[in-house]
């Protein structure tokens, strides 16, 4: 029986591929037909990954959400180890500002002025949550400066999404190393909530490019995300939607509004969705109840599922603190939401055994996040599943 819910293309890569060898992907025949359309140079397929601080690369190279860490995250990791099988991937984009306090530190890709009308909105509505955290913000400062996206790789199209926000007119005005005005992109809500959540695409001439972001004016602008790619290579693109601080109900918020985590998923439009929650849920003396914790990973689950995306979630990594046994007690929730949806579950327990050895084997920053090293075991466990 052909697998349901392929996107059109991946139907026609699929067909064409049924009963020739290939790459074997169990249970994520949607992933599985995605590889063989960028094997067959057809199109890019997309790794959306979402999760907490342990999939942003919170303590990758040195504590806390500095210190370039997204370059160690296990979703950059994923790309790299990708690339060394074989494949073609990249991980040349931004998904929200992963509740970095100042993403210029945490992703050197990323550059603009200080104190010149760039903040990070934390609160509910449109400047507030979206994949990946919450959206980037311009306000206030005239003339508006410059956000500036060096991807690592040449590239010659960038897609940049934000919401519509509402008010008077605004909107971001694009450029490309820092030369002319190429386009500007309403940021202008028509009609109010739900808003909008939109998609502009600008391509360039191939190269080591550099996107320039400014506001039109002072109005308070906002940013959700940039993807950047060659469009003559096909590619996988992994996205690193990571939350640090996030909660199962954090994903599962602003539902509302277009712009929220679960309804932005369409949007980006992925081939496959790994989701990895449940850290900040366990470390409490009153963790997330069981049954409220595995509504909002369906929530997101489900979400993806309509999108004609594949699911793979994750038990997470153990912690080392006292609420140990909370996350246990989520892990098993998550393992039984794989059972209850036919989706895999990569169990990281069974890699990292407890806080003990994998802190023994070098591979924790602190009790509850990993280091580069570890993340670099999360990658492997994933590519082991997706890529091997």
């Amino acid at each position: 029986m052909p697998p349901l819910g392929l996107k059109l293309p991946q139907v026609a890569a699929y067909r064409r591929r049924r009963g020739v060898s290939g790459p074997f992907v169990p249970d994520l025949p949607i992933w599985r037909a995605a590889r063989a359309a960028v094997a067959a140079g057809e199109r890019n397929a997309r790794i959306l990954c979402i999760g907490d601080s342990t999939t942003a690369g919170h303590g990758a190279y040195a504590a806390g959400m500095g210190d370039n860490n997204k370059a160690g995250a296990w979703p950059t990791q994923l790309a790299q180890i990708i690339n060394t099988r074989g494949g073609v991937a990249s991980w040349s984009s931004i998904t929200g500002n992963n509740n970095a306090a100042d993403s210029r530190l945490y992703d050197s890709r990323v550059t603009f002025p200080a104190l010149q009308g760039w903040a990070f909105s934390t609160t509910s509505g449109v400047n507030g949550s979206t994949l990946g955290g919450y959206h980037t913000m311009a306000s206030g400062y005239n003339p508006p400066s410059k956000y500036n996206f060096a991807p690592l790789n040449a590239c010659d199209t960038f897609e940049v999404y934000n919401p519509k926000a509402g008010g008077n007119a605004r909107g971001w005005i694009l450029s490309v190393n820092d030369g002319a005005d190429l386009a500007t992109v309403s940021n202008m809500r028509t009609p109010s909530p739900p808003g909008e959540f939109e998609k502009y695409t600008l391509t360039t001439a191939p190269g080591a490019n550099v996107l320039n972001i400014r506001a039109q004016n002072t109005e308070a602008t906002y940013l959700a995300g940039i993807i950047a790619y060659n469009s003559a290579i096909k590619e996988i693109s992994v996205l690193n939607a990571g939350w640090s601080g996030a909660k199962a109900s954090d994903l599962n918020n602003g539902s509302t509004y277009a712009y929220g985590p679960v309804n932005a998923i369409s949007i980006y439009d992925p081939d496959l969705v790994i989701i990895n929650i449940g850290i900040n849920d366990a470390n409490q003396a009153s963790p997330t109840a069981t049954a409220t914790f595995s509504s909002h990973v369906q929530a997101v689950i489900t979400a993806a599922q309509a999108t004609g995306a594949d699911v793979v979630l994750m038990a997470p990594t153990p912690i080392g603190s006292s609420y140990a046994a909370n996350l246990d007690t989520l892990s098993v929730a998550v393992l039984a939401l794989g059972v209850t949806n036919e989706v895999p579950v990569i169990d990281l327990r069974t890699r990292f055994v407890d806080y003990v050895i994998a802190n023994g084997a070098g591979w924790m920053r602190d009790t509850l996040h990993p280091n580069v090293s570890g993340y670099a075991q999360i990658a492997t466990a994933v590519a082991d599943l997706i890529y091997s």
